[in-house]
């Protein structure tokens, strides 16, 4: 039998977490689960909330902590994880009871270690009818941002073998979110699945992060990957390039870098040190 972990993220989500025990209740699948919590920070009655929900959940673990943000958080809990694979869950979220299974065989049937699907701000009733995807270069489709859920490995809607996770040495602790971040250290060493339907639904985060943030956060995701592993990145200038272009804060950057982009594809005379150095200048602006 499969095993599969959730590891919960909950940061002030009281209103939403009995929904979300009662989605985990309803799973549906052959697997032994395990769940894991991690409270960071609330500031209202999430976690005595959770307390009272998890009472008749199996094999559950609470984890308590100042807020520290998504990515120790996630380091933290996987390392009590055991299961086979790993399911991401956000405290603002009702899980689809197809939703797991789905990931998983679709994985398996593919030939991926990660797996991610759409996350609806509507209820979802109905089962769920689509064709999975595979997604033969992930880091191309998340530098491009061709299909938004690749970025986002980590937060809702994502599974992960933990194999896989424990090869990346889980996420990038400089990083405060995992948008893109734990998204690019999983596709270094696998394809991904794509389910193209709602497999969860969410309210609003409760993160209030400002686009500025969001940008500093994905360019530096970037920026720490592609100086890490190099030798990944010889074809993927215009990818590089146009996402610099997209969280740049200044117009005339934005149109400079994007064109820049588009030049590369036909004039190869961008190194990839000069790219690097244009992202230094970026992240500088944005702190």
């Amino acid at each position: 039998m499969l095993r599969c972990t959730y590891i919960v993220l909950i940061h002030n989500n009281e209103s939403n977490i009995p929904n979300l025990i009662a989605s985990l209740k309803q799973v549906e699948g052959n697997l032994r689960k395990e769940f894991i919590f991690i409270d960071d920070g609330s500031t209202d009655n999430s976690l005595s909330v959770l307390k009272l929900a998890v009472n008749d959940l199996p094999r559950t673990t609470i984890i308590t902590q100042q807020n520290q943000g998504p990515s120790i958080s996630i380091n933290k809990a996987s390392s009590l994880a055991t299961g086979d694979y790993i399911h991401f869950v956000e405290g603002h979220e009702v899980l689809h009871p197809e939703s797991t299974a789905l990931l998983i065989e679709s994985s398996l049937n593919l030939g991926a270690q990660v797996a991610v699907g759409r996350v609806s701000s509507k209820v979802i009733a109905e089962k769920i009818k689509t064709v999975p995807q595979l997604i033969e270069t992930p880091i191309k489709t998340i530098l491009t941002n061709q299909i938004a859920s690749t970025r986002e490995i980590g937060r809702s809607g994502s599974l992960v073998h933990r194999e896989l996770l424990d090869k990346i040495d889980k996420a990038d602790s400089s990083i405060y979110t995992q948008n893109m971040s734990l998204s690019l250290r999983c596709a270094k060493y696998s394809k991904f699945v794509y389910i193209d339907a709602n497999i969860s639904s969410a309210s609003a985060r409760c993160d209030d992060q400002s686009s500025r943030f969001v940008s500093y956060n994905n360019l530096k995701a970037i920026y720490n990957f592609a100086k890490a592993n190099p030798e990944l990145f010889a074809n993927l200038t215009s990818e590089l390039l146009l996402a610099l272009s997209r969280e740049s804060i200044q117009r005339g950057d934005k149109i400079n870098y994007s064109i820049k982009s588009l030049t590369s594809k036909y004039i190869k005379s961008t190194s990839l040190d000069a790219i690097l150095k244009s992202y230094k200048k970026e992240l500088d602006r944005l702190f």
